[in-house]
């Protein structure tokens, strides 16, 4: 007999999985971390990053690149959700 295989219910997290079962996921959208550079300082925000992850696809998170009154990075980080199934745009201004 195969370790694990016993013939009982399997679980995850406390939920029944029968092995014969199968889900089937369409995956249109993946979530990516991009980095924008070339921002002019006084522009260097939150609010920026929510301006720009909204114009290259479906916000997730923006980062805040100002922690305690001081500029951490020389970039902002956006988190953005991205239709895997059309090709990327090229040309963004």
């Amino acid at each position: 007999m195969v370790p694990g295989m016993s013939g009982k219910i399997w679980s995850i997290s406390d939920y029944e999985w029968r092995v014969n079962q199968f889900l089937k996921l369409i995956m249109i959208f993946m979530e990516f971390w991009i980095q924008v550079h070339g921002i002019p300082h006084d522009h260097m925000n939150k609010e920026t990053g929510i301006l720009i992850g909204g114009m290259l696809g479906v916000l997730a998170e923006a980062e805040d690149p100002i922690v305690d009154g001081i500029l951490r990075r020389s970039f902002l980080r956006i988190r953005i959700g991205i239709n895997i199934t059309k090709a990327l745009s090229t040309d963004f201004c």
